[in-house]
Parts: structure tokens; C-alpha cells; sequence
């Protein structure tokens, strides 16, 4: 992670925020005698927010877990085939009714 000084920071704060926002990558910022902090796009907070979120269940970790074992295997199907097989069973209970 690219590290500046506090000092560099609030000289090139609008600089510093256009970047983050552009490249994605969070930047440490650092001052003598204090905690450093990270200064990360919006959007790359709420995904780590809603990451830890979405893991902080263990049932909906397991499931996550197994779905990306399902994929790395190749058990997937594209949406766009499961979008065809809904169409084609509403247009079954259509014709039915």
C-alpha cells in the first residue's frame, strides 16, 4: 500500500482523493507521534463493509465459501442461462393457465 506523510497529504488532499477514486487502491497516510490512517475511495468502503458484513454469519460464510468452490470447479451456470429457463418455464405456466 503507498504510503505519504500527513504533510503530503493535506498539501495534495484533492489530488490525493482523485486518485484514490480513480486507481481504486486505499493510500496510508502517516504522522509523527500518531496512529497512521487510510484514506480509500467511498465505493472500496461500502464493498469491504458489506464483505465483512456478508461474512460475519457463518451459515452465509459457508454458502460464499461453497459457491466460489462450485465455480473454481466449473459447477456454474451463466445467468443468462438461467434467465432462458425462467422465461421458458413462465411461458409453460402461461400456455398452461
Amino acid at each position: 500500500m503507498p504510503t505519504i506523510s500527513y504533510a503530503e497529504a493535506r498539501e495534495r488532499l484533492g489530488e490525493l482523493m482523485d486518485r484514490v477514486c480513480a486507481e481504486g487502491d486505499p493510500v496510508k497516510v502517516t504522522r509523527d507521534g500518531a496512529p497512521p490512517v487510510v484514506v480509500m475511495s467511498l465505493d472500496r468502503y461500502y464493498s469491504i463493509d458489506e464483505t465483512a458484513f456478508l461474512l460475519s454469519n457463518p451459515a452465509n460464510e459457508a454458502a460464499l465459501r461453497e459457491a466460489l468452490e462450485q465455480d473454481r470447479r466449473g459447477e456454474t451456470v451463466s445467468f443468462r442461462s438461467v434467465e432462458e429457463a425462467m422465461a421458458a418455464a413462465l411461458k409453460a405456466v402461461q400456455k398452461a393457465s
